[in-house]
């Protein structure tokens, strides 16, 4: 409905005031990085509507939940427990930066990073359910649906339209799938493309938009801004890892390490294609590439980012951006971007606000050690698991009769909300698990399994969750979503170590979890080997500590499982919850 909005109501509307002053209307597609949170971006993005208006050009935000920054803090977090900020020299380049790489590769990073990368192209695909466009019960991707409209608006009014698009980080991956899909689906052409720092692998970029750089091959103009490889290892993570966040997915969160990443300096010296076609060395190539710092604070190729994460707020690099959009030279007049216009947190350390400082007094310092962050360490964002599907409002869809899954079978789901918890209670969760479980139905689920509040306990959602997976079979496709309190309590038989939380087992917390009853990770491992072959299951939890709580690389699964019961929380008085 929003997008329908925009593009039957906002951009008509545009478009008539840009011919009644005389010009085209400049759209820019605008896909942020993945250490944005939905509300930073969302933040960032209201406040950058009015400048980019100011300067004759027409912003559309893509706004996406990476959770990467919460991971990776964690992660960065649990490393640095017990170890003081150290600048970078010798031993963080030869000893501890590989150790964190490593550290990163093992604990669940690059779990976390392919998702991320698999929500970004799911969200251009024609139907995030498998199968092609037109299959019964096909449910297209936002951005899909975005490039849907885009090239229909396009063809209504080509002369008067021009599509540009910028990346920052992995918004470059973003648009590696977003403006392929456009271009097949009609938009006529990318005026150009700007990518910020970009964490796009060489070989996807190769494959999706190197292709199409040049004048008549679908992107007219590409610019890259980055930084220098001698910036780059002067960033950091966090105060914890002594480089930048490419150098961490190049050596620590892609499957195989050294993999080469596009906003790497060494990267592009490394490949022959990439020099011919950004000029570097004899000839002219197709694209600029911008290295930062370059000293310049105007013109078309300025750029003075110090910091992965600091492009998209530096007034060299967007005013360069908007001088290309509008084709103006170095010296012609633009609305700058104020300097100091920057996010005001600290992606690596958003405040979060931890069970125990919701808990009445007399419990706030009553949590072992595994429920707070360690005396003196940073405060981390909560591990928020990454989206399993690309995030977007979806045009409204009737109510539909239960359908088949993607290779014939059924559709069926488990909901689960909690709000009323008689310690620490929360606000809608409850409410989060009804619109799951309406959306599912529009989507052609059966009417879902749910369990809401005192319901929702965990001998109840054990045996719910343990017949949703044992009346599957093969060919349905089956959604378990659960929204409420998370947590980690200590691993008692040592399936932990050298997995992303090591000596800490990650739980959901039913209703009734202050008596010892959780849902810990081994619990839900032990249902979900059970899962038949050609079963689809995919999970949704908004909760704390929930990034690989469903333990999916399951393994064998031989094995039988034996119910585990948490010892009571430790508590000061002898009175009952």
């Amino acid at each position: 409905q929003d997008v329908d909005a925009i593009f039957d109501q906002h951009l008509p509307a545009a478009l008539e005031q840009a011919r009644a002053e005389g010009r085209r209307l400049r759209l820019m597609f605008y896909a942020h990085g993945g250490l944005n949170g939905e509300a930073d971006a969302l933040a960032a993005a209201r406040d950058r509507i009015g400048w980019w208006k100011s300067n004759g050009i027409y912003p559309i935000h893509f706004i996406w939940e990476t959770g990467l920054a919460e991971v990776l803090g964690q992660m960065l977090e649990r490393w640095q427990q017990g170890r003081g900020p150290a600048p970078r020299n010798l031993f963080s380049d030869h000893v501890s930066d590989p150790l964190i790489e490593s550290f990163a590769h093992r604990a669940g990073g690059v779990q976390i990073w392919s998702a991320m990368k698999w929500s970004a192209m799911q969200a251009s695909m024609p139907n995030v359910l498998g199968g092609g466009g037109n299959a019964p019960g096909a449910v297209a991707g936002g951005a899909y649906y975005v490039a849907r409209q885009l090239a229909a608006f396009c063809s209504a009014h080509r002369d008067d339209v021009e599509v540009h698009a910028a990346g920052h980080s992995a918004g470059a991956i973003f648009h590696a799938h977003f403006l392929p899909c456009a271009l097949d689906l009609g938009v006529p052409q990318v005026h150009s493309l700007h990518l910020l720092a970009p964490a796009v692998r060489v070989d996807l970029f190769k494959q999706q938009l190197a292709p199409r750089v040049g004048r008549g091959k679908g992107i007219a103009q590409l610019a890259m801004y980055t930084m220098a490889d001698s910036y780059e290892k002067d960033d950091n993570c966090g105060g914890v890892y002594r480089k930048s966040l490419l150098y961490l997915i190049y050596r620590g969160l892609e499957p195989e390490p050294d993999q080469a990443v596009l906003g790497l300096e060494r990267s592009v010296r490394a490949d022959g294609d990439l020099k011919q076609l950004f000029g570097i060395g004899a000839g002219r190539g197709s694209a600029d590439i911008i290295w930062s710092d370059n000293g310049l604070d105007h013109g078309r190729s300025a750029t003075r980012s110090h910091t992965h994460g600091g492009f998209d707020d530096d007034p060299a690099t967007m005013g360069s951006i908007v001088r290309r959009v509008l084709d103006k030279a170095d010296a012609d007049r633009i609305v700058e971007l104020p300097a100091g216009a920057s996010r005001a947190v600290d992606p690596w350390r958003a405040p979060v606000a931890y069970w125990s400082d919701a808990m009445p007094g007399q419990w706030s310092d009553g949590w072992p050690g595994a429920f707070r962050p360690a005396a003196g360490a940073p405060v981390q964002p909560s591990f928020t698991a990454p989206p399993m599907q690309a995030s977007f409002d979806a045009p409204a869809i009737p109510p539909q009769r239960p359908m088949s899954g993607a290779g014939g079978g059924r559709r069926l789901a488990l909901c689960v909300g909690i709000d009323t918890y008689p310690t620490a209670p929360l606000g809608g969760c409850v409410n989060d698990a009804r619109d799951w479980a309406d959306a599912l139905t529009r989507f052609g689920f059966a009417a879902p399994r749910s369990l809401y509040n005192q319901n929702a306990t965990r001998d109840a959602i054990m045996r719910q969750l343990t017949a949703l997976v044992g009346d599957s079979r093969p060919g349905d496709v089956i959604v378990f979503q659960y929204a409420g309190h998370g947590t980690t309590v200590p691993d008692l038989d040592g399936d932990e170590a050298g997995a992303d939380t090591p000596g800490d087992d990650e739980a959901l917390c039913p209703y009734d979890f202050a008596s010892g009853e959780l849902l810990i990770d081994d619990d839900m491992r032990a249902i979900f080997r059970r899962l038949p072959d050609g079963v689809n299951l995919t999970c949704f939890f908004d909760c704390c500590h929930s990034g690989t709580i469903t333990r999916m690389a399951l393994g064998g699964r031989a094995g039988g499982f034996t119910p585990r019961k948490r010892p009571p929380f430790p508590r000061r008085d002898p009175h009952p919850y």
